[in-house]
């Protein structure tokens, strides 16, 4: 075997999908195991085993001839969603201790008064206060007091802390009381990882900082301990290549960099079916198009505009906040594991529990009893006895009958129409997700393409793409392991950004690039201290901004060199074309500054679509069930 191979193993909440390909960019396997929840990384070699057997070789050998090894993790997500992460103790400025509490003033459910939120990551006792201050000009108006800093690292050190997190006010602007803190806490608390704010979301909003570095510092640890025991099991097994992660704004980061930003793996999973969204869109025509990846867990979509996903700042998981670079992704708990129940009026209801891995569907024969979407599918023909995996997992229709019997009664139907209520909500669910992430775009799902992706993308992307009077569907060859593809075809990427407020009348150009050049710099060392080397890198500069008064901003590209002048100019023009009007002669504010770093990664080389020229050959027959064909309204150009 020759070097140079590229792996991209996607842990997902039922199966491990892994895609190996050469140097130039062909796919040579792909390899599906069933995912270990509590250890993440036997699923990962289980992959391995099968895809080494599949080849011909063993697993040294595979893992010798690798240059690339890129993995997607739900371990980030999965231990905020279960709040099984570090204790964490918070170092806040005097009068800011109850930031994390207050959130953002309002209610996150507008029409639910009784709903709560989720649990502060940070006990209130371990929320502790130390004086000083950075004023709005990023002066320092009265200097950190260091005794105040000693006392809370005793309490920490008797409450066990497992990290600390630190976040005072106005650090975006001037970090120099975090750094001061920081290193007195790592001198007298050895061994306890300290995250700084100031470092790993540089922006405003109080709350939105102290909730990115609270979630960083708890997923630390854990995250730490995994990496630890999948580099062992990868260096034991031959491999000494770099292990690249997936992170949430669809680019891969080395893990060194990813230990000390484990908040940018949240969403690490659905970020890289994006970038097979993209591939497989492009080889098929369709840059305007939504990428629809249907897990075993979850529905993940995602809406691309010219080829490219849209992207967003702040990002919550089970209800806490990321204020980090990441893919817009819209995600609801409907997927092949999902399952079906009635409520207490009487109404089928599907999600958003998940039967998993473990036990998984009822006709997965682990025993599982709760009726589940795929066990809906087999019921109604669309899945064959024969199973899973190359009938590894054989797919019992009689436990599935059984499982449905509960629902079928308080429905008062028979377990058949049942399953086919299950599969039409089901699909109805979709697509609402589908066309709720186009209207936040001002698309018209009409006029795009549908690329499934996922285990179970393809059983349900017709039905959502009728709904939704899509006139395209594209269904990948290897949409059962799309994330794996976007990973193995994915760029390394590092986000910089820093808050300002700035307004454009009144900032010279020179300032301009001072900012600019500071933050490339900022960037320059994050990628050296990842490992990497900076030349190697593309560097892409932009700024955020809005007219004064305005929630939200546009992110307009910088120019080389950076003028006052020309962004205005380009800010108006964007604004026209974003929202339809555009307010030329008012002024213009600048809110911040970000980089983004790019290195290049060699393109895959999919074959596009071609016609079949052998003729069907049925491998058996049986019954199946099918929805009638509805009239879904249709866009003048589609007539």
């Amino acid at each position: 075997m020759s070097a140079g191979y590229r792996i991209g193993v996607d842990v997902g909440g039922t199966f491990t999908d892994l895609i190996v390909a050469d140097g130039e960019g062909r796919l040579l396997c792909l390899a599906k195991a069933s995912s270990q929840p509590r250890f993440p990384e036997r699923g990962v070699l289980d992959t391995l085993e099968r895809a080494a057997g599949q080849m011909s070789v063993g697993v040294v050998e595979l893992l010798g001839a690798c240059a690339r090894f890129v993995h997607g993790t739900t371990v980030a997500t999965n231990a905020l969603l279960t709040r099984r992460g570090a204790k964490v103790g918070l170092l806040t400025t005097r009068g800011f201790r109850d930031s994390l509490s207050f959130r953002r003033g309002f209610r996150e459910e507008v029409w639910d008064h009784r709903a709560s939120n989720p649990p502060v990551l940070v006990p209130r006792h371990l929320r502790l206060q130390v004086s000083g201050r950075i004023d709005r000009d990023s002066k320092e108006a009265f200097p950190l007091v260091a005794d105040d800093v000693r006392a809370a690292a005793d309490v920490f050190a008797r409450e066990g802390v497992e990290a600390v997190a630190i976040c005072f006010f106005n650090a975006y602007l001037n970090g120099v009381h975090e750094g001061q803190a920081g290193a007195l806490m790592e001198e007298l608390l050895p061994g306890v990882p300290v995250v700084l704010s100031s470092r790993v979301a540089p922006i405003m909003g109080e709350y939105e900082r102290a909730s990115t570095v609270a979630v960083n510092a708890y997923l630390g640890p854990i995250l730490l301990e995994y990496l630890t025991r999948l580099e062992d099991a990868l260096r034991g097994h031959g491999y000494g290549g770099p292990l690249l992660l997936v992170q949430s704004n669809g680019g891969v980061a080395t893990v060194a960099h990813s230990r000390s930003h484990p908040a940018t793996l949240v969403l690490s999973g659905p970020a890289a079916g994006v970038a097979a969204g993209r591939i497989y869109g492009g080889l098929c025509g369709a840059e305007d198009a939504v990428f629809f990846d249907m897990g075993g867990t979850s529905c993940d979509v995602t809406v691309l505009h010219k080829g490219q996903p849209g992207m967003v700042d702040q990002s919550a998981v089970g209800g806490y906040h990321v204020s980090l670079p990441a893919v817009e992704v819209h995600t609801i708990g409907t997927g092949g594991g999902t399952i079906a129940w009635v409520d207490a009026g009487g109404g089928l209801r599907v999600g958003p529990a998940s039967a998993g891995a473990e036990p998984g569907p009822a006709s997965y024969g682990k025993k599982g009893e709760q009726p589940t979407v795929t066990d809906a599918h087999l019921i109604l023909g669309r899945l064959g006895p024969r199973g899973l995996l190359d009938g590894e997992i054989p797919l019992s229709l009689e436990s599935a009958k059984k499982a449905f019997r509960g629902v079928a009664e308080a429905l008062g139907l028979g377990v058949e129409d049942a399953a086919a209520g299950v599969v039409r909500l089901a699909s109805r669910q979709m697509a609402g997700a589908v066309q709720t992430i186009c209207a936040r775009h001002g698309a018209d799902p009409r006029r795009m393409a549908l690329v499934a992706g996922g285990g179970a993308g393809g059983l349900s992307a017709s039905a959502v793409a009728r709904i939704c009077g899509m006139p395209r569907v594209i269904v990948p060859r290897e949409a059962a392991a799309s994330c794996a593809v976007g990973m193995v075809g994915g760029a390394v990427r590092y986000d910089r950004l820093r808050s300002r407020r700035l307004r454009t009348q009144e900032v010279s150009d020179t300032r301009l690039r001072q900012e600019l050049d500071g933050l490339l710099a900022e960037i320059q060392a994050e990628i050296t201290q990842a490992g990497e080397s900076p030349e190697r890198f593309t560097f892409i500069s932009s700024v955020d901004m809005r007219y004064p008064g305005q929630s939200w901003h546009l992110m307009v590209d910088a120019g080389c060199p950076p003028s006052a002048k020309h962004l205005t100019e380009r800010f108006h023009t964007l604004h026209e074309s974003t929202y339809g009007h555009h307010r030329p002669g008012e002024p213009v504010e600048i809110t911040g500054f970000r980089i983004r770093a790019e290195e290049p990664v060699e393109p895959l080389c999919l074959e596009g679509p071609a016609a079949g020229s052998a003729k069907p050959v049925p491998r058996g027959v049986g019954r199946l069930g099918l929805e009638r064909s509805r009239t879904t309204s249709r866009c003048p150009s589609m007539m």
